[in-house]
C-alpha cells in the first residue's frame, strides 16, 4: 500500500488518513504498515517512523525534516528498517540522538535523486545503527 498526502500550513486540526497524521504542528507519524509516505510541507517536518507497524518507508521532502525512531521491541530481540528518501540533499536533515553512524558522520544525500539508509537496534530503540544502503540510486 502506498500513500502520499500533501501536507501545508494551511492544517487547522489533526487530520488521520489510514495511519498518515498531520497536525498542526507539521508532525507526520508513519504507522498502519505503509510502506509509503510523501513529507511534504510549505515549513519543517517532524517526522515519526513507528518500526512496530512496517519494515520499509519512503519519502520525497519537500522542506527540512527532524526524525524520530519509535516502537522498537525489547532488548531481547532486533529489528531494522530502510529508509529511502528522496531530494534529501536539498533540505536539512535531522536525525535521533540516538543513530550512531558509520565513522560518527551522517552521509550526505543526494539533492536530485533517491537514498536508502538502513537502520538496525538491538537494545529497544537505545542505540540505531545508521548505515548507506545506496546513495544516488538510478
Amino acid at each position: 500500500m502506498a500513500i502520499s498526502k500533501i501536507v501545508t500550513n494551511s492544517v487547522t486540526d489533526e487530520i488521520t488518513i489510514t495511519g498518515l497524521t498531520a497536525t498542526r504542528a507539521n508532525t507526520i507519524a508513519v504507522n498502519s504498515n505503509n510502506y509509503s509516505l510523501g513529507v511534504h510541507s510549505n515549513s519543517a517536518v517532524n517526522v515519526t517512523v513507528n518500526v512496530a507497524e512496517s519494515t520499509f518507508f519512503t519519502a520525497n521532502l519537500a522542506n527540512n525534516s527532524t526524525w524520530d525512531f519509535q516502537g522498537a521491541p525489547d532488548s531481547s530481540k532486533s529489528t531494522g528498517f530502510v529508509l529511502e528518501i528522496t531530494n534529501g540533499g536539498n533540505y536539512t536533515v535531522t536525525w535521533p540522538g540516538s543513530v550512531d553512524w558509520v565513522d560518527g558522520t551522517a552521509p550526505t544525500l543526494t539533492s536530485g535523486g533517491i537514498d536508502q539508509l538502513v537502520f538496525t537496534t538491538r537494545d529497544a530503540g537505545t542505540t540505531w545503527f545508521g548505515f548507506v544502503a545506496g546513495l544516488d540510486i538510478k
